[in-house]
């Protein structure tokens, strides 16, 4: 229970942080208006703001090849925080997800009322890096990332009646990974690299078996190694944007080829208009600790852009 107060101590500081970030950036910008005879203040802050509303449908009517009609819902949140100096610049990016779907399992146009909660997305992640300037495009950096969910996640049997299993919740499991090392920088693209790496993998409830992560003393384990981290994100075309990014880290006391944890998320965005879109996404994670098969998350639908900050900057 302590731990988990500390870390919803470090989440809330975060969560301030990121609105300090915003608050300076509107602020500054409401001080280069309020007077037309004053030279606009650059300011050294350049944030982004995308709260979302995501929906997913498919419908089945004695469908000959079988298939559950169900209806998906997601709220999301996606800010990304930069401040930049001739000599560093500090990039921050929150990811923070959370969505339920709701089932017709028998078929009969109903949708089936139950005490467990079936989610269509659970995710919290926050990235933050400090980099200090080299040569070029190369950086000197150090970064913190920290991904967990919100709520219960359960294993569904094919049988109703059968109790789903709780296999994972919030801090249940967490992680955190802190790293040293370099970075090359383009405007729609970066890479990465670090030696110096430590992960720290949590389990910190108790109704989860800590063993089922790799965590084979106490709650928590604490793994040190290599770290390799590329992001994309970029208008392919006018109303066409794509998000990319992949993590890959290797425990030094692990197998290089097999036991290399993998996690590649991938987002292409199709804009209708400024607060309508449509999207396909993908996310494949590889986690020896957990299954030494793949898992794989794939959804497409409509996203509602509810931009907040960007139309109270307009008004």
């Amino acid at each position: 229970m302590k731990n988990k107060k500390i870390f919803a101590a470090l989440l809330l500081l975060f969560f301030g942080m990121t609105v300090y970030a915003n608050d300076i950036t509107m602020a500054d910008t409401a001080k280069s208006v309020a007077n037309d005879t004053m030279v606009p203040k650059v300011s050294n802050w350049k944030t982004t703001s995308v709260p979302t509303l995501k929906f997913s449908q498919y419908y089945y009517d004695n469908w000959a090849s079988d298939g559950y009609t169900q209806v998906a819902f997601t709220i999301g949140y996606i800010g990304t925080y930069t401040y930049t100096k001739p000599n560093y610049i500090w990039d921050s990016r929150v990811d923070l997800a959370f969505g339920f779907l709701k089932i017709d399992m028998n078929a009969d146009k109903i949708f089936d009322d139950s005490k467990y909660l079936r989610k269509s997305d659970d995710k919290m992640d926050f990235t933050s890096t400090f980099s200090w300037k080299m040569k070029s495009n190369w950086n000197c950096n150090a970064s913190v990332n920290f991904k967990s969910q919100f709520y219960d996640s359960y294993k569904f049997y094919a049988d109703p009646e059968q109790e789903p299993t709780l296999i994972s919740t919030l801090f249940a499991p967490a992680y955190m990974i802190t790293s040293l090392g370099f970075e090359y920088k383009k405007e729609y693209w970066n890479a990465s690299f670090s030696f110096i790496t430590g992960k720290n993998t949590f389990v910190l409830d108790n109704r989860i078996n800590p063993a089922d992560y790799g965590v084979l003393e106490g709650r928590s384990h604490m793994g040190w190694g290599s770290y390799v981290r590329f992001y994309f994100k970029k208008d392919l075309w006018k109303n066409i944007n794509l998000y990319t990014r992949l993590e890959l880290f290797w425990e030094y006391q692990k197998e290089l080829l097999t036991q290399t944890d993998v996690n590649w998320e991938t987002t292409l965005e199709f804009k209708v208009n400024s607060w309508l879109s449509a999207f396909a996404s993908l996310n494949l994670i590889y986690d020896a600790d957990y299954s030494l098969a793949r898992q794989l998350y794939q959804r497409s639908g409509i996203q509602i852009n509810l931009d907040w900050i960007n139309n109270l900057k307009k008004r």
